[in-house]
């Protein structure tokens, strides 16, 4: 009920997916069936259709024990049922005997003289064979391993052209060596044409599939081992040491060693027929996020003891070693296959189905294998396990191949991110040198201010103030030359004081105008208290960007001063107040004083065009963009500026 619910989990997935993902899944599925379909039988296409009348395919023999006969001795005459009956493919239990003898019943049918003579295809035998027809030998095997290759490749033998119509007695006798499989696989019989092609087919189909199997595990081997020292990725090591174990073990079952003996063949194929189980866990592991060092530690261990145990058996013991070690892998990936369905309802792709595909059929087919071996399943002489490591390459191949786009497009999004932040800092560092080109240029400017102020102040300033005291030590200078050079001299200190007040646009709470209007007072102080006259200066501070230039600052200031001038002059006043007032639309600076006033229009103001003092203020204050207005008050007299603020507005 469990496994149906997560199957059924899992199709959801897919279906969710979108019709791309499961048309994509389906196919990979068709696929695979499609392949396991073709691996079933490797009668097909050894014979057309059309060559079922002239071939048979031999599936009973008799096993013959003579005890200890030699290699090349023919078998002696004896009748057709003697022996024991078997059905092939055969496989032969182990025992003591060196030596397994199997013989068939041939029947010939009358032919014609353009008929080609009749031949032999044994697709697969299990050791080095020796071939009689009719007590006449017909082959020997090659010496050394070669009997043990033999068991890879189809053979055809024809037979002598004299063998005519008629029944007639085939003798095959195959070496037992101690830890091979010793058997037999059905043997086709019939016209040499037919079986000739159909051999040479199945030698060929076999050979390329072999080869090109391992050209590619060999080529996609090597793309991972770039890729895992490269970019340090695990599972693309663990995916190049699965292909490296499964080639060199290809190498022995295609037979590229021949020069060594049996017994280091056999040891070395049985050794390296289950290694490629480790990498695979290593890498289903690593994939499902479920790789600990202590299960690292427990395969390695595994592994270990296996080979340890291998090491101390006697050949003969080995097949059973490869049973009982293959059950227990078998069950260790069928954990795994479990875990990676878990793992792939999570984020089912097609890779991911494939890859499930493949280690399932992993699992199934090595399960069928070991059931062989142990003798619980009929046994075949055909081992369809080899065709899911190349699946299972290719399913982990396009895991590895979906992790290698995700990182190249990870690493493209990372390029082109790290571009646009590399744009923004040239573009930041483009605006922070022309603020330094800015902030230098004003610097440059301030510091000649404050040379020109320091200057005048030493230089002129101090000629002006000596000039003043030396015309007022004289008794027969007039005194308006005196008031004169004072007029200069306070002239030249308002410029001065405008000049090194220059505002800091970066200090929000910097305010020139205040501080020039409290120099103002400084400066008005001695003045007025020495005319007898009370100063009262309640100011606010200004907002930022009020009268922001030197010219609209130094306006002010002399309209204030033009302001106190006639309050000294003509209001014959106590007291002088000066205010400011800031408002939210506009900015108030207002100068009263309690005198007689002055002579106004009707309505209390004062006509702008009287005398130049009140014309240039009045002038001075449309420069500033303010407005003047001048009007008695009780008493005395009020001159207000009134600015719009904010500006603009």
């Amino acid at each position: 009920m469990l496994l149906m619910k997560r199957f059924l989990t899992y199709a959801g997935v897919l279906l969710r997916g979108g019709p791309v993902r499961l048309v994509l899944s389906a196919v990979a599925m068709a696929l695979t069936g499609l392949l396991l379909v073709w691996s079933t039988s490797y009668e097909k296409g050894l014979l057309g259709p059309g060559d079922a009348d002239r071939s048979v395919l031999l599936r009973e023999a008799h096993v013959l024990d003579l005890g200890p006969m030699g290699l090349s001795e023919p078998l002696p005459p004896f009748a057709g049922d003697a022996g024991v009956a078997v059905r092939l493919p055969h496989r032969l239990e182990p025992g003591a005997a060196r030596f397994v003898n199997y013989r068939f019943s041939l029947s010939v049918l009358p032919r014609t003289a353009h008929d080609a003579p009749m031949a032999l295809c044994v697709p697969r035998w299990a050791s080095g064979a020796t071939v009689w027809l009719n007590g006449q030998l017909l082959r020997t095997p090659a010496p050394g391993t070669a009997g043990l290759m033999d068991m890879h490749q189809p053979e055809l033998m024809v037979l002598p052209p004299q063998t005519g119509p008629g029944a007639h007695r085939l003798d095959i006798r195959l070496r037992v060596v101690p830890g091979a499989v010793s058997g037999l696989s059905p043997v086709w019989f019939g016209e040499s044409t037919a079986i000739r092609q159909g051999c040479q087919s199945l030698h060929a189909s076999q050979r390329d599939a072999r080869v090109g199997n391992a050209y590619l595990m060999a080529f996609m081997g090597l793309v991972a081992l770039a890729i895992g020292v490269v970019k340090r990725e695990r599972m693309a090591l663990f995916f190049g040491l699965l292909v490296a174990t499964w080639c060199l073990h290809h190498l022995f079952v295609l037979g590229h060693w021949t020069s060594m003996d049996e017994s280091t063949w056999l040891a070395i194929y049985y050794a390296t027929r289950p290694l490629a189980a480790w990498p695979l866990a290593l890498f289903v592991l690593s994939y499902t996020g479920f790789s600990t060092p202590w299960r690292t530690r427990g395969l390695l261990l595994l592994f270990g003891g296996a080979y340890a145990a291998f090491a101390l058996l006697a050949p003969h013991h080995w097949p059973l070693w490869l049973a009982a070690f293959g059950f227990v892998l078998v069950c260790i990936i069928a954990l795994l296959f479990a875990l990676l369905v878990r793992f792939s309802v999570q984020q089912a792709t097609v890779s991911v189905v494939i890859f499930c595909v493949a280690l399932g059929l992993v699992v199934a087919f090595n399960l069928m294998e070991v059931l062989r071996a142990l003798g619980w399943l009929p046994w075949d002489d055909r081992s369809i396990s080899y065709l899911t490591v190349p699946l299972l390459a290719f399913g982990m191949g396009a895991l590895m191949l979906e992790r290698l786009v995700r990182y190249l497009g990870a690493e493209e999004r990372a390029g082109v991110a790290l571009r646009e932040e590399v744009s923004r800092q040239r573009a930041k560092m483009a605006a922070d040198f022309l603020k330094l080109q800015q902030q230098a240029e004003k610097i440059a400017v301030l510091e000649e201010r404050k040379r020109i102020v320091r200057d005048m102040h030493d230089g002129l300033g101090s000629q002006l103030v000596s000039a003043s005291a030396l015309l007022r030590s004289s008794p027969d200078m007039p005194p308006s030359l005196t008031a004169l050079i004072d007029l200069a001299l306070l002239e030249l200190r308002s410029v001065l004081d405008v000049l090194s007040a220059s505002p800091d646009h970066e200090d929000p709470d910097d305010d020139p105008v205040s501080l020039l209007l409290g120099k103002l007072r400084h400066r008005l102080g001695p003045v007025f208290r020495a005319q007898g006259v009370d100063i009262v200066w309640q100011t606010e501070s200004m907002p930022r960007g009020f009268l922001a230039d030197d010219q609209g600052r130094l306006q002010l200031l002399r309209v204030l001063q033009e302001a106190f001038t006639n309050v000294l002059k003509h209001a014959q006043a106590r007291t002088v107040e000066l205010s400011t007032a800031v408002f939210q639309d506009r900015i108030v600076v207002e100068l009263r004083d309690d005198g007689i006033g002055l002579d106004l229009e009707e309505g209390g103001h004062a006509n702008p065009l009287a005398g130049h003092g009140l014309s240039n203020m009045h002038m001075r204050a449309l420069d500033m963009g303010a407005t003047l207005k001048i009007f008695r008050r009780a008493p005395g007299t009020s001159v207000q500026l009134t600015f719009s603020w904010p500006a603009g507005a």
